[in-house]
C-alpha cells in the first residue's frame, strides 16, 4: 500500500512531465525543416574547417542551421 508521500511524490513527477511537455514540443517545431543530425554533422565539418578550435560551437551549430536553411527555400 503506498504512502500519502509516495502518492504525493507520483502526482509531482507527473506534474513536472506536463510542465515540460510543451517545451519539447516547441523545440521539435523550430527544427522541423532540418534535422538534428544534418545540423550537428554540417556544424562538424565547420569545426574541422576553422582548424578544430574551442570555443564557437554555437556560432558552428547556428551557420549550419542558416546553411541547410538557404538550401532548402
Amino acid at each position: 500500500m503506498a504512502t500519502r508521500s509516495t502518492k504525493r511524490q507520483r502526482a509531482s513527477t507527473a506534474a513536472d512531465t506536463t510542465a515540460t511537455a510543451p517545451d519539447i514540443k516547441t523545440a521539435q517545431t523550430a527544427t522541423d525543416e532540418v534535422s538534428v543530425n544534418e545540423v550537428a554533422d554540417l556544424a562538424y565539418r565547420l569545426f574541422l574547417t576553422r582548424g578544430g578550435g574551442h570555443g564557437h560551437d554555437l556560432d558552428d551549430w547556428y551557420e549550419a542551421e542558416r546553411q541547410l536553411r538557404a538550401l532548402r527555400s
